[in-house]
């Protein structure tokens, strides 16, 4: 039997700056009404701390380390055990790692060439920050060139969300971690690298703070009625407040296919299946419907009170509705940052990366 908690440990590491969890990601939400218990307390987690905005980017996670010739260089960690991730990509490596036209050597080849030009005038900030001889420490950071991903933007930036660092985890595997660092250290070494990187058309940003404006009011969303459909002459409808009262996680459950194989529960394609109507006994087998519906009402409250709460978020790149979504750090609320996308957990699905 899968350890529920090792399982969860595992989801979300992974990649360079690690998995960010969606709020069903999380242990504690166990049922629907625990859902909503997490988005309640979210919101009133943002009068007093606020969030981040979520870019919507390429991660280009880099790390510090020792050029060949001696000295210091910038290079790419994607958190693979690659032995190129391992010690570093650096410029020269970006093709034999990613591939002659990948967009990566491209997005590498720009942050490496702004990194390495500062790195004279940064040292003493990558020293503060424990860079200098720690080559497990990164920066999460985001790279954007007009619509890298979903979302568009006006320019092209960097943003930096903070320090992870890599432990080995298990022989086969490593992960990062958020760890605690000097944010002057970090805004004056933000600072330094403008003027570089806009002469090579970006520029810098840290994390967006969020401001929440007004009262945030689930109730109506909590109303909205939903019908299931199960076949011809089988069809319940309440509303989402009273599917929730009845539903379990169903984290990564598995479930049998009507016509044969199997499938996890909660899946953007249970889902749209389930709020489009079709007949579930077509789809999935009888005694596993019942975790396909808990888990579309519980990813369509996801995303119906995330737009919510996003729609009472503010920043100063524009409100959170017209962004990826936010990012909350509250170890009151989760021991992990999770993340609210709203409805962005559905666009997300336009990325061209995941296109190509």
């Amino acid at each position: 039997m899968v350890n529920f908690r090792e399982f969860y440990e595992v989801f979300l590491e992974g990649g360079a700056a690690g998995h960010m969890a969606h709020p069903f990601d999380l242990p504690q939400v166990k049922t629907g009404n625990d859902l909503i218990e997490l988005f309640n307390k979210t919101a009133q987690s943002l009068n007093t701390n606020p969030g981040a905005i979520k870019i919507d980017g390429v991660n280009a996670s880099i790390k510090l380390i020792n050029k060949v010739d001696g000295g210091k260089e910038f290079a790419l960690d994607r958190g693979s055990m690659k032995p190129l991730d391992v010690e570093g990509i650096r410029i020269d490596d970006l093709v034999e790692r990613f591939g002659e036209g990948h967009g990566m050597v491209e997005t590498g080849t720009n942050v490496l060439k702004i990194f390495n030009s500062a790195i004279p005038s940064i040292e003493g900030e990558l020293k503060t920050l424990g860079m200098w001889k720690d080559n497990t420490i990164i920066f999460n950071m985001e790279y954007v060139a007009g619509q890298t991903n979903v979302q568009e933007y006006e320019g092209n930036f960097l943003a930096i969300h903070g320090l992870n660092k890599f432990e080995q985890v298990t022989p086969r595997r490593r992960a990062s971690n958020e760890i605690k660092f000097k944010q002057g250290a970090l805004n004056k070494l933000i600072d330094k690298l403008n003027p570089i990187a806009a002469e090579h058309g970006f520029k810098v940003l840290g994390s967006v703070d969020t401001q929440l404006e007004g009262e945030v009011d689930f109730s109506s969303a909590l109303q909205e009625r939903i019908t299931i459909k199960y076949n011809d002459d089988k069809e319940e409808t309440r509303t989402l407040q009273g599917w929730l009262a009845d539903a379990k996680n169903p984290f990564k459950q598995v479930v049998n296919l009507a016509g044969g194989g199997k499938d996890t529960a909660m899946t953007k394609k249970m889902y749209f299946a389930v709020m489009n109507g079709q007949n579930l006994l077509d789809i999935v087998d009888e005694k596993d419907v019942g975790w396909v519906v808990s888990g579309a009402v519980m990813y369509h409250a996801t995303r119906t009170l995330g737009n919510v709460l996003l729609a009472a978020v503010n920043s100063e790149i524009g409100t959170a509705d017209t962004q990826e979504g936010i990012v909350i750090r509250d170890k009151n609320i989760a021991k992990v940052p999770y993340k609210i996308t709203g409805e962005f957990i559905v666009r997300g699905m336009e990325s061209q990366f995941r296109q190509a």
